[in-house]
């Protein structure tokens, strides 16, 4: 007759893996505070750039898209059009076929009329 071998589990071997494997967690930065220098001279470098520009005025083609049409001009209010019709229909009044396919690209006029809503130009 052979005897039967049952195998041990190993004692704590485990145990003082996962706290040792949570110790060095615990000591390791996260990677924002590892690189916090240089995402704040990214940022600050950013701003830096883009602040000249934050007091000009709407050029190109922001006349069809912001000042002359009538959804974004709603402001809140016309995000519901906006989001049922194509982009052109808020300036012309009317479906316009001037692209193959229409032109719906809600997304940027949904941010006009949000950003019409809180810094709409005094109209008089």
């Amino acid at each position: 007759m052979s005897k039967r071998i049952t195998p041990t589990p190993p004692k704590r071997v485990v145990n003082e893996n996962v706290a040792t494997l949570i110790a060095q967690k615990e000591r390791t930065p996260s990677f924002w505070k590892k690189h916090s220098n240089a995402l704040l001279i990214f940022f600050a470098l950013t701003f830096a750039m883009y602040a000249y520009s934050i007091g000009f005025d709407y050029v190109l083609d922001d006349q069809i898209v912001i000042s002359d049409n009538q959804f974004t001009k709603k402001g809140m209010a016309g995000i519901g059009d906006i989001l049922k019709k194509e982009t052109f229909v808020g300036y012309f009044g009317k479906q316009q076929d001037l692209v193959m396919g229409a032109r719906y690209r809600p997304l940027s006029l949904v941010t006009f009329a949000i950003e019409w809503a809180f810094f709409a130009p005094n109209e008089k």
